[in-house]
């Protein structure tokens, strides 16, 4: 079981699930595509039961916030080299009022970073074990990112950097500098869903502006409507669940 004390965690929703994420920048905690749905990533109750890590590899002190009356998470770390910031969100459709609220959410938690000054060593760790853990999903490597398969369940990491995969753990070491914005995205789905897909930087930057300084918020309002292949085994993949 997580360490981590309850209250060191923000918490994310798109109306539909939630996520979980701490002051170090892991989510240990996602259950999608619903509040009732088994986790993808559950390290809060067991190490070993899955998480997604994005910080400097280095030495490092934080801050955070919810940005402008929303559940939009934006993490600032702070380091020797340089300052960047990390904003999580669960995505929402592009229709979010009145009855309408979290009608054509895509299902997906996107993590956008920015370098504010200097440059920063970051260091990556994906990690998804559906199922509480119980399952060790196949990982592979597809344009744009990572493709997943465990028992009847599809996941798409959407990445615009590298990531070496083993052990069902995929992972990167980058540097961001400072005027620099890549984003990641991870979406679920199930046999009964529409598979999830990669998604372009274009689609993950789709946004509207918010706080007071009217900077553009990196995540949310994404229509999931948009063209885009879904992420299917390729040749020779075992599409068994694995052991």
């Amino acid at each position: 079981m997580s360490n981590v004390p309850i209250a060191d965690h923000a918490i994310l929703s798109d109306c539909h699930a939630a996520a979980l994420v701490t002051s170090d920048g892991t989510v240990d905690w996602l259950c999608s595509p619903r509040f009732d749905s088994s986790s993808i990533f559950a390290a809060l109750l067991d190490d070993s039961a899955g998480h997604w890590s994005i910080r400097p590899a280095g030495t490092f002190t934080t801050s955070r916030r919810y940005i402008d009356r929303t559940l939009v998470l934006e993490t600032t770390f702070h380091t020797a080299t340089g300052t960047m910031t990390l904003t999580d969100a669960l995505a929402m459709g592009p229709d979010n009022r009145g009855h309408s609220l979290g009608h054509g959410a895509p299902r997906m938690l996107i993590r956008s970073l920015a370098g504010v000054d200097g440059e920063v060593d970051v260091e990556l760790v994906y990690q998804p074990r559906p199922e509480y853990g119980l399952l060790r999903p196949m990982l592979s490597a597809v344009d744009g990112g990572i493709a997943g398969r465990g028992g009847a369940e599809w996941s798409a990491l959407s990445s615009p950097v590298r990531l070496d995969l083993a052990d069902s753990t995929a992972t990167a070491h980058f540097r961001l500098r400072a005027g620099e914005t890549i984003r990641f995205g991870v979406q679920r789905s199930t046999v009964e869903d529409t598979p999830a897909r990669m998604w372009s930087q274009k689609e993950l930057a789709d946004s509207r502006i918010a706080g007071p300084i009217g900077r553009v918020m990196d995540v949310v309002f994404i229509d999931r409507t948009s063209s885009a292949s879904a992420v299917r085994p390729s040749a020779g993949d075992d599409p068994s669940p694995p052991s």
